[in-house]
């Protein structure tokens, strides 16, 4: 499916640890994170075929960085949205521009945001424009691998065009202020977009 918000991104929010007792104050705020902090995602991340990301750079031309293997993964460093995955070598593996707007902290239970945005991603060489809208649903308990995580779960709705084609898309994501980055994501149309927290460690 041709659309970005359903990964969620943000999930390269690698940031890790956001102050518990602030989150419940006023929201989750953009979290922080520190060279080293480390997210392993069952079976994939946004796409690419590739589990542990570690935060290597906290601050490249405005971006924070993580790799796994050969990839990077590049998150805007004022917002948390995911921006682009590519090789080392630079061969661009799944993008959205200006990023991915499937976050937008602080988080409390009712806020309602939209964005639009252009993706691709290599996996289909898809290429669209969206519209995405999302709202903080509930602030609850969610169960993955990497255990039991008070979370606030997100709907979102994409409204994408690709050539001559269109459609609607959505997704539920649930974010954890503890980890300080999306937990487990499922899109409603394509698998492909699915992610789950394995593990996750922070410095």
């Amino acid at each position: 499916m041709r659309y970005a918000h359903l990964i969620v991104a943000s999930l390269l929010t690698v940031a890790m640890s956001a102050p518990v007792a602030a989150a419940e104050a006023a929201g989750a705020p953009l979290p922080t994170s520190e060279v080293g902090d480390v997210l392993v995602y069952k079976d994939k991340f946004v796409t690419v075929d590739c589990q542990r990301w570690e935060v290597i750079d906290l601050d490249r031309d405005g971006y924070r960085v993580s790799r796994c293997g050969d990839f990077l993964a590049f998150a805007d460093r004022s917002t948390g949205r995911l921006f682009k995955i590519v090789t080392e070598a630079g061969d661009k593996l799944v993008r959205f521009k200006p990023g991915l707007p499937t976050l937008s902290f602080p988080l409390s239970v009712g806020k309602q945001w939209s964005g639009e945005y252009e993706g691709y991603t290599n996996a289909d060489g898809a290429v669209w424009s969206g519209d995405t809208y999302c709202e903080v649903k509930a602030k609850e308990d969610v169960q993955v691998a990497a255990g039991t995580f008070t979370a606030y779960r997100i709907a979102c709705r994409d409204d994408w065009t690709a050539g001559p084609f269109s459609g609607v898309s959505s997704s539920r994501t649930w974010y954890s202020p503890k980890v300080g980055a999306v937990v487990k994501s499922v899109n409603d149309q394509d698998s492909k977009w699915d992610m789950e927290l394995q593990s996750y460690s922070s410095k």
